[in-house]
């Protein structure tokens, strides 16, 4: 039952992200300056990144822990990286697509990346979220 609860969190973040980058395409048609929306998804999507290195770093630094070696043993520590690359991955997708967009010339394809930019980060946004609440579970533990 919990994995279908995963899996249905999953689809209604992807769609409440698609619906967010739907709607930021169909609001920027009367906006002057779409290069500046770009510039702000770039860089709170490369803050969010910075952060999501930091907590990588942070399981690599106390990976000697009993509890991290418990956890390595049943397989969870292999799930909360695997989120943590995914979040990087979605990340690293809105960041590509935001300078693109700062270097596009086409108005349309400006507001496209843009919109591609903003469900990146809320799909990103999601997941990290998630995978918060499982790194707070894990140094709940650890601090006992």
């Amino acid at each position: 039952m919990k994995f279908l609860d995963s899996r249905i969190a999953a689809f209604l973040s992807v769609l409440l992200s698609a619906y967010f980058g739907y709607k930021t395409y169909c609001s920027l048609s009367g906006y002057e300056d779409l290069r500046l929306s770009a510039s702000v998804f770039s860089t709170l999507a490369a803050t969010l990144f910075g952060f999501l290195i930091t907590a990588l770093s942070i399981l690599v630094a106390i990976a000697d822990k009993n509890f991290i070696v418990r956890i390595r043993v049943t397989g969870h520590f292999y799930k909360l990286v695997s989120k943590l690359f995914c979040v990087a991955g979605l990340l690293l997708l809105s960041i590509v697509s935001g300078v693109l967009a700062l270097v596009a010339g086409d108005k349309d394809l400006v507001m496209l990346l843009i919109s591609a930019s903003l469900f990146f980060l809320m799909h990103s946004f999601f997941l990290f979220v998630g995978v918060g609440m499982k790194f707070k579970k894990v140094f709940e533990i650890l601090s006992k």
